[in-house]
């Protein structure tokens, strides 16, 4: 039986084998100057002024946890800021961007 390895293996996902990376690994992986984002869609006829800013709470906690793991692991500095996006169909995106700035 070969000794057990003290590291982990670099998983990376490629377009060939259809799995998508991590929001993590996404953002370490990021160059200076680019972004990754997260959307969700609201319902404009559902949508209040206390679900935009739930939705926005939510995807904004779950960018920090995800940017403080990248930043943890690369040591990189990110930005993160959000905004609403109004569709032709009057929905709502609510989107936050995720930006290495050094």
């Amino acid at each position: 039986m070969p000794p057990k390895s003290n590291t982990t293996p670099k998983i990376t996902a490629s377009p060939d084998d259809g799995r998508q990376q991590s929001l993590v690994q996404q953002i370490a992986e990021l160059e200076v100057g680019k972004s990754v984002s997260l959307a969700r869609r609201l319902d404009g006829d559902e949508a209040t002024k206390a679900t935009i800013l739930e939705t926005r709470e939510s995807l904004r906690n779950f960018a920090n946890s995800a940017t403080k793991r990248a930043k943890d692991r690369t040591g990189h500095t990110y930005t993160i800021e959000g905004g609403e996006i109004t569709t032709r169909s009057l929905d709502i995106l609510v989107v936050i961007a995720i930006t290495r700035s050094e």
